[in-house]
């Protein structure tokens, strides 16, 4: 893979983004629970991949993984 498959792009933001979605959300409430959750599991799948991909081949910094573990993006 390259460097910018793990870049966000404005359509990946705006296919998912609660601000996508119509003012007044008609689904259930597990449905409309997910809308708010389908942001934060997008960055956390692009930022994975990346920790990933970049494991053997790069020094990332000890804090930036102790972030990402702290708030749940690096699973256990």
């Amino acid at each position: 893979m390259a460097t910018t498959d793990y870049i966000i792009t404005q359509e990946e933001i705006n296919a998912v983004h609660v601000a996508a979605q119509p003012d007044k959300l008609q689904g259930t409430a597990a449905q409309n629970k997910r809308v708010f959750d389908n942001y934060c599991d997008m960055i956390a799948r692009k930022f994975n991949a990346f920790v990933n991909y970049n494991a053997g081949t790069a020094d990332i910094d000890v804090e930036v993984l102790a972030l990402a573990a702290s708030i749940g993006w690096i699973p256990d």
